[in-house]
């Protein structure tokens, strides 16, 4: 059974419109609408952690783990730090558990 024009028109509408929102989804996690920028870290264990995790300096929220990849026999953990933050080039990486249940930043 064809498709009536005016069908075709709103499948096309709803497919592009569909795309668009997955693109920007996409395209705002790698942070073109988030002011900041990366760092990376490689750690032996990564017990816990997960995307979108805090990255905390001092006990202050600065960021978020965007990316986990495994590089064996470490793992490399990619950071989203805030615009503004300053980290010192010497500064080390730990991964805190952050409750009794297992929260981990």
């Amino acid at each position: 059974m064809p498709l009536s024009p005016e069908k075709r028109v709103g499948l096309f509408f709803a497919l592009g419109l569909a795309i668009l929102l997955v693109v920007i989804e996409m395209v705002g996690r790698e942070g073109l609408f988030r002011r900041g920028y990366h760092l990376r870290a490689r750690f032996d264990r990564v017990t816990g952690l997960r995307v979108g995790d805090p990255v905390r300096l001092a006990g202050v929220d600065v960021g978020s783990v965007s990316s986990l990849q495994t590089l064996a026999p470490k793992v490399e953990v990619r950071l989203w730090i805030h615009r503004g933050t300053l980290i010192r080039q010497d500064a080390t990486a730990a991964i805190k558990q952050t409750s009794l249940l297992g929260g981990t930043h």
